[in-house]
């Protein structure tokens, strides 16, 4: 599976810290690749062991792509790629800055994109602010938490498709008899 995350910048940042530490540990014990997808070019935090590249890029990515803020989540919604799109709100950021309710809601309410939370606290306030109950919390970008809740969810819905697929096998088949 390919895993991208969409950061504002790989500079000193406790997210860019974390999301660069994790997917270095990650790569050295899964068979995933992970890319990292910045907006602002900066000096990296920590030393990257995986492939970086600008957001201009994310045209060509197929695979989970995890966004990381409100104008990450705006940016992957804008670009057409058969991924799957992930809000990972990490920063309660329309309490200081992202006022602008209608444009925030654009990120939080499109169904398009799965919503997840760092913390319970964080949860309870994103439920709150956009009436959309996250549907993973884990901590410190925990990306094996993120890839098990994925694989599980498309065995469900592989399941779940194939449970329909028989189902109509066996109504065609009642229709013949």
């Amino acid at each position: 599976m390919n895993i991208g995350i969409i950061l504002p910048d790989m500079g000193v940042s406790q997210l860019a810290y974390m999301a660069i530490n994790q997917c270095n540990i990650c790569a050295n014990i899964t068979d995933d690749s992970y890319f990292i997808f910045f907006e602002d070019m900066q000096k990296p935090c920590v030393k990257p062991t995986v492939a970086c590249m600008n957001v201009s890029e994310l045209h060509t990515f197929e695979g989970l792509l995890v966004s990381t803020s409100i104008e990450t989540t705006l940016t992957a919604l804008s670009c057409v790629t058969n991924s799957k799109k992930i809000f990972y709100v990490w920063d309660l950021e329309w309490i200081r800055n992202k006022n602008d309710f209608l444009y925030n809601m654009k990120a939080f309410r499109n169904e398009q994109v799965e919503l997840m939370c760092r913390s319970e606290q964080h949860a309870k306030l994103v439920h709150n602010y956009s009436n959309r109950k996250p549907s993973l919390i884990f901590n410190n970008f925990n990306l094996l938490a993120l890839r098990e809740h994925t694989r599980e969810k498309r065995s469900y819905e592989g399941l779940g498709r194939a449970i329909k697929i028989l189902d109509e096998i066996n109504t065609k088949t009642e229709d013949i008899k």
